[in-house]
C-alpha cells in the first residue's frame, strides 16, 4: 500500500458533500447550457461539473473551458450536444477503457468524459482523479444560476485554502503524466507540495519514459510560464526529474565559469531563467522605458521561447570548455553556436513545433552577439552596418534578443563582470532601435536602387553567389549613407567587380 492510500486510511475521510453553495452562472454562453441541460434530459443522465472549473472557481480564476463528468456514454452524450447546437466539432479525447470527447462550439471548450476506468459513482470516479483540489464537482444546475452544494469528498477546498498540493491514492501510477502536472501546478498557483508527494514521484518517475514527448512538453511549456517556475524547477532537481527530462541543462553542473560568473554554468542558467521571468514581469522598465520596449507586445509564444532559451542559452557550455595555455584563462568559444545545436535536439525530441525549435536555437545562437557590440561599443559608437548585421541576423527576435541579454548578463554578477554591464545593454538597445528606425527600416522597405535584373544587364554576370554578395554590401552601403542612387550602385559595383578581376 503506497503512501497516499496510507494517508488517506489514517484521516479515515469519507465521501462527503460539503455545505458550501457555489453558482457558475454568467460563465458559459447561454447556448452552451441551454443545449447541455436538453441532451441530459433526452438521456435522463446525471452531469456535473468536476475539476478544472470547480478548482479554478475557489481560486478566483475564470476557467477557459467546462470539464463535464457523467454516468452516461460521453461519446454519445457529446454526439447529441452537437446537434443540439447546430454547430461546432466534435474531438475524441477517448483513452483506454476512458471515454471521453470534446466539443468546440464557436469560441468555447467543452470536455465530457464518463466515469473512470472501473467507477461505477461519481464518488468513485473523483478518488481517481490526480489531487485533491481536482477532485471536487458541482451538479450541472449551478450553470442556471441554482446555489448547489458543494460535492468534495477529499477536502479539495480546504488543501487549495491551505495552499498544498495532495495527491489522490495511486495517482502517479495511474499516468505518471501527473508527475508533471504536480510541478505544473505548483509554479501556476504557488502551492507546497504534501510530503506523500516526494516518494510517490521518486517511486514512479522511471515511468515517464513510457509518456508521449508532446505531453511531457506541454506540461514542460506551462510550467515554465509560472509565477513559481524557478520553485517547480528546483523541485523538479531535487526529485530526479530535471535530469530525467533535460539532461544537457543538468551537464552544466559544477562546470566552474571565468571571474565575470559567480556561479557554475547550472546555476547561472536557472539563475538566468529567473532574471528573465522578472524581466517580463516589468523588470525590464529598470533599463528602457515602455515607449521604447513595450511587454505589451510580445505573443504569449515568444515569452514561452525566451523562457526555454534563458534556461538552455548556456548548453553548449560543457562540450566548448577550454583552458587557455597562456594565462590559465577558462573559455567557452562557439558555446552559442554548439548549444544552438544541441537545443534543436532538445525541440526535436519533445516534440517542439518546427516555429519555436528554430527561434529558442537561434536565440541561444545569437544571445552573445549584443556582448560583442557593447565591446565595440567601448570604443565609439557602432556602426549602422553593424547594426544591420545584427538585424539580418534576429529579424522578428531583436527585441527578445536583447532581453535574453539583459537576463544574462543580470545572472551573471561575479567580480570580473564589466562595471553597469546592463546600462550598456541599455545603450546598445537604443541605438540599434534608433538605426533601425531612421537608416534600416526606410532602406529595406523604400524602392530598391539595384536589382539583380540590374547587375546582368550592366555586367553580363553570370548568375551565383556573388549576386547576393553584391546586393547585401549594396545595401549596407545605403544604410551607411555612402549610396543614394541607381547610378551610385552601379559606379560601386563597377569598382568592386574591377577589385575582383
Amino acid at each position: 500500500m503506497d503512501a497516499c492510500h496510507l494517508l488517506f486510511r489514517k484521516r479515515g475521510r469519507k465521501v462527503v458533500e460539503k455545505k458550501i453553495q457555489v453558482s457558475l452562472a454568467g460563465d458559459y454562453s447561454p447556448d452552451i447550457v441551454t443545449a447541455l441541460f436538453a441532451v441530459s434530459r433526452q438521456l435522463d443522465a446525471e452531469v456535473w461539473v468536476a475539476g478544472g472549473p470547480v478548482r479554478d472557481y475557489f481560486l478566483g480564476r475564470s476557467a477557459k473551458d467546462l470539464d463535464l463528468v457523467t454516468g452516461a456514454g460521453a461519446i454519445d452524450f457529446c454526439r447529441r450536444l452537437l446537434r443540439q447546437l447546430g454547430e461546432g466539432s466534435l474531438v475524441p479525447l477517448s483513452e483506454g477503457d476512458e471515454e471521453a470527447c470534446r466539443i468546440v462550439y464557436r469560441h468555447e471548450i467543452v470536455d465530457i468524459s464518463s466515469f473512470r476506468a472501473s467507477a461505477s459513482s461519481l464518488e468513485e470516479d473523483l478518488a481517481l482523479r490526480d489531487f485533491t483540489l481536482n477532485a471536487m464537482a458541482l451538479p450541472l444546475s449551478t450553470l442556471r444560476g441554482e446555489k448547489v452544494d458543494l460535492i468534495d469528498p477529499f477536502s479539495g477546498r480546504d488543501d487549495l485554502a491551505d495552499k498544498i498540493l495532495r495527491p489522490l491514492p495511486e495517482a502517479f501510477g495511474r499516468d505518471p503524466l501527473r508527475i508533471l502536472r504536480a510541478f505544473r501546478f505548483q509554479s501556476l498557483f504557488s502551492l507546497s507540495f504534501d510530503p506523500a508527494i516526494a516518494p510517490a514521484i521518486i517511486a514512479h518517475r522511471h515511468l515517464l519514459s513510457g509518456v508521449a514527448a508532446e505531453r511531457i512538453s506541454a506540461e514542460l511549456d506551462a510550467t515554465l510560464m509560472g509565477t513559481s517556475a524557478l520553485e517547480a524547477l528546483a523541485g523538479m532537481e531535487d526529485l530526479g526529474i530535471l535530469e530525467l527530462l533535460l539532461p544537457e541543462l543538468s551537464d552544466g553542473r559544477d562546470i566552474l565559469q571565468p571571474a565575470a560568473h559567480h556561479l557554475d554554468v547550472y546555476g547561472h542558467s536557472l539563475a538566468c531563467f529567473e532574471k528573465m521571468h522578472w524581466l517580463l514581469a516589468g523588470g525590464v522598465m529598470s533599463f528602457v522605458s515602455r515607449e521604447e520596449l513595450d511587454l505589451a507586445t510580445l505573443a504569449k509564444k515568444t515569452r514561452l521561447c525566451l523562457c526555454w532559451a534563458a534556461l538552455l542559452h548556456d548548453v553548449g557550455k560543457p562540450g566548448s570548455r577550454d583552458i587557455r595555455a597562456t594565462d590559465g584563462r577558462i573559455t567557452f568559444y562557439n558555446h552559442d553556436e554548439r548549444g544552438a545545436r544541441i537545443v534543436a535536439k532538445i525541440g526535436t525530441r519533445l516534440r517542439w513545433s518546427n516555429e519555436v525549435k528554430d527561434a529558442v536555437a537561434r536565440l541561444v545562437a545569437m544571445h552573445m552577439h549584443p556582448f560583442h557590440l557593447c565591446a565595440v561599443q567601448q570604443s565609439g559608437e557602432v556602426s549602422p552596418r553593424a547594426v544591420l548585421r545584427l538585424y539580418r541576423r534576429a529579424q522578428e527576435l531583436l527585441q527578445p534578443l536583447f532581453l535574453l541579454a539583459f537576463a544574462d548578463s543580470l545572472a551573471s554578477q561575479g567580480e570580473g563582470r564589466p562595471a553597469e554591464m546592463e546600462q550598456d545593454i541599455a545603450l546598445l538597445y537604443r541605438r540599434t532601435m534608433s538605426v533601425y528606425y531612421e537608416k534600416i527600416r526606410p532602406v529595406l522597405l523604400g524602392e530598391k536602387i539595384l536589382t539583380g535584373r540590374d547587375i546582368l544587364r550592366e555586367f553580363s554576370l553570370d548568375p551565383g553567389p556573388l549576386y547576393g554578395d553584391i546586393l547585401t554590401k549594396v545595401e549596407e552601403l545605403r544604410v551607411e549613407g555612402e549610396l543614394a542612387t541607381e547610378a551610385d550602385a552601379l559606379a560601386w559595383v563597377k569598382k568592386y567587380l574591377q577589385g575582383l578581376s
